[in-house]
C-alpha cells in the first residue's frame, strides 16, 4: 500500500485538513503554496519536516477571536456592533495569513 500511496499522495490531503481545522480561510493559491513547499521539503528532508512545516503554517495561530491581537483591535473601535466585531475578526485573520506566509 505504501508503494501505491506515497507521501506525495498524502501531503496535499494533510495540508487541506490542517487549513480546514485552522479557520484561517486561506485562498487556494496560499494553500497550494504551502502544500508545494511541503512536498519539496518532503523530498529533501523527509515527511516529518514536511508535516512540521504545514503545522507551523496552519496551526500555530496567534490571531483568532479572543486572542490578545483581537482584543487590542476591539479596543480601538469606538462603536462595537456585531458587524464591526465580524470585521475585526476578518481583519485579524487576514493579518495572520499575511504574517504566516512570508516567502522563505
Amino acid at each position: 500500500m505504501r508503494a501505491k500511496y506515497t507521501y506525495d499522495y498524502w501531503i496535499p490531503f494533510y495540508g487541506d485538513i490542517r487549513f480546514a481545522e485552522s479557520g484561517l480561510d486561506a485562498d487556494s493559491a496560499t494553500k497550494n503554496f504551502v502544500i508545494n513547499n511541503a512536498l519539496q521539503i518532503n523530498e529533501k528532508m523527509g515527511s516529518d519536516e514536511a508535516a512540521r512545516y504545514i503545522q507551523r503554517k496552519t496551526f500555530n495561530i496567534v490571531a483568532v477571536e479572543g486572542s490578545l491581537m483581537y482584543e487590542s483591535k476591539k479596543l480601538d473601535v469606538k462603536d462595537l456592533t456585531d458587524t464591526s466585531n465580524s470585521d475585526i475578526l476578518d481583519m485579524v485573520r487576514k493579518e495572520t495569513i499575511n504574517d504566516k506566509f512570508e516567502l522563505f
